[in-house]
């Protein structure tokens, strides 16, 4: 009988790799990690499919690591990774790091693969981080800022928490969310706004004891700035965590303020009853070919869904306008003398009107979106980008660099597809995005359409760039700079 016998490398030998260490050439390492935090992304939706798993990885010298596990292999290997356990990892991918939304600073990333080995380790060395951070100033909180895509970290005290409240309409996929307000040292509130899973998951119930009143100190981590209505928030998905009453060296001034101080929350009494989103009709998923086939008149109250990538930016079509901004529906403005017909006001704004052509493979339709979904595909607010490209009838490169990237949207006919033959379609919301995709698709020509022997030449604007897919956290098209992460790990400390 012949024995065969397979020698591989004996990476079980190797000594464990610091993860500041780390190069792009690295494919044997070995790392002893732990897993410090750990979310789900689903995009838009709570329900909806897994896009990737996100995780920081810690090790016992301080260093920590933004680590992912795509899509195709979130259901195999998610659940080997679990919070707190420590293991030892190898063969795993070391990328460079996204330029947006990372969640701790570094140049580097990895990946999970289908060959990375994790073996569980049963003792526990010292050193592992409790928290990692970086703290912003309440300030320093600024939606249209140069880190607007960058998670927050924010500490405060609790003064108020509201009770869960469900939100959507026919447009937006149903959730829910609560408030959390806290202050800093000098009494300033920030709110922040916790979405699905994560508004349900907060509670302070086995934390604050209303008999006493004591106050409870609260680290927020992985948290985005946004605006609404006016008010500057910091917004809690499905990266963002806590930590009450911390054993940071941030919070010993809290700790100091609080001692003589007592605080009255009002905890809410839906904290102790399961929450049910909205329901709204449930809308049909569709390709392009049956959607443009349709009778306008035909198509439900709350739209179809399709998944389409942007195959290209039509030149000639203006991309913004300008609006009134004390009117309630924003007319447009006499772009001369700069007035609302409407109201007279000369209080104007720059709002998008953003069209692109877009494909499934089954056929190509025109895409239009007004201000708040355009916001959302491109990256910036469209002040931002008037800004630095006045020209409403040239295309921008923040626009140009939205071709090849993949949504599922909520679409209807415009009005116009009702008067006229040639359709468009309006988007009125987004509820998944896939990030940029390495090919465009192809719409197969039908049999009995000849085609002409010299292709007409259209003036499109397309890109051929190629990346990794990415989630509706990295719409934007800037970089951010880098935020450095702070490591603490110092003993717990019993904080009342």
């Amino acid at each position: 009988m012949l024995t065969v016998f397979f020698i591989y490398p004996m990476l079980h030998r190797m000594p464990n790799k610091p993860l500041s260490a780390l190069t792009l050439q690295d494919r044997n390492a070995e790392v002893q990690i732990q897993v410090h935090r750990k979310w789900e992304f689903r995009g838009a939706v709570d329900n909806g499919p897994i896009l990737h798993i996100d995780m920081i990885l810690t090790d016992c010298t301080g260093n920590a690591i933004h680590c992912q596990i795509p899509s195709f292999l979130a259901a195999t290997r998610g659940d080997e990774f679990q919070v707190g356990k420590i293991y030892k990892m190898t063969r795993f991918s070391v990328a460079r790091a996204k330029s947006t939304y990372k969640p701790v600073d570094g140049d580097l990333m990895l990946y999970v693969k289908p060959y990375t080995t994790l073996e569980l380790c049963h003792t526990s060395p010292s050193g592992f981080p409790l928290y990692v951070y970086h703290l912003t100033s309440y300030d320093k909180i600024d939606p249209d800022g140069s880190n607007a895509r960058n998670f927050h970290d924010v500490l405060g005290i609790i003064t108020e928490i509201s009770a869960i409240k469900p939100v959507g309409n026919a447009h937006i996929p149903s959730s829910y969310n609560r408030h959390v307000l806290i202050k800093n040292l000098s009494d300033d509130i920030l709110k922040i706004t916790l979405w699905g899973k994560r508004a349900q998951e907060f509670s302070l119930t086995n934390t604050y004891d209303p008999q006493k009143q004591t106050p409870i100190v609260v680290l927020f981590v992985g948290c985005l700035p946004k605006e609404y209505q006016g008010e500057v928030l910091l917004s809690g998905g499905a990266a963002c965590h806590w930590y009450f009453n911390p054993s940071i060296e941030e919070a010993e001034a809290f700790y100091s303020r609080i001692e003589s101080e007592k605080i009255n929350i009002e905890l809410p009494s839906l904290d102790k009853q399961e929450i049910t989103p909205p329901s709204f009709p449930q809308r049909e998923h569709h390709n392009l070919k049956y959607i443009l086939s349709l009778n306008p008149h035909d198509v439900p109250d709350q739209g179809y869904e399709c998944t389409v990538t942007i195959t290209c930016i039509p030149e000639g079509k203006t991309w913004y306008y300008i609006a009134c901004n004390t009117c309630p529906n924003k007319p447009s403005i006499d772009p001369v003398i700069r007035q609302c017909s409407t109201c007279r006001s000369t209080n104007y704004c720059f709002r998008y009107k953003l069209t692109f052509k877009a494909s499934d493979g089954t056929e190509e339709a025109e895409m239009f979106a007004f201000d708040n979904v355009a916001r959302t595909i491109i990256g910036k607010p469209c002040p931002t980008v008037v800004a630095s490209f006045p020209d409403a009838s040239a295309i921008p490169p923040e626009i140009a660099a939205i071709v090849s990237r993949k949504y599922t949207f909520i679409i209807e006919f415009n009005s116009q597809s009702f008067r006229f033959l040639e359709k468009t379609l309006l988007i009125k919301g987004i509820v998944a995005s896939y990030g940029r995709m390495t090919s465009l698709p192809i719409v197969q020509e039908k049999d009995d359409v000849q085609l002409p022997l010299t292709p007409t030449k259209n003036k499109l604007i397309t890109t051929a760039a190629e990346s990794p897919s990415t989630p509706m956290s990295r719409l934007s098209t800037a970089d951010s700079p880098s935020m450095p992460q702070k490591l603490t790990y110092s003993p717990a400390k019993n904080k009342p």
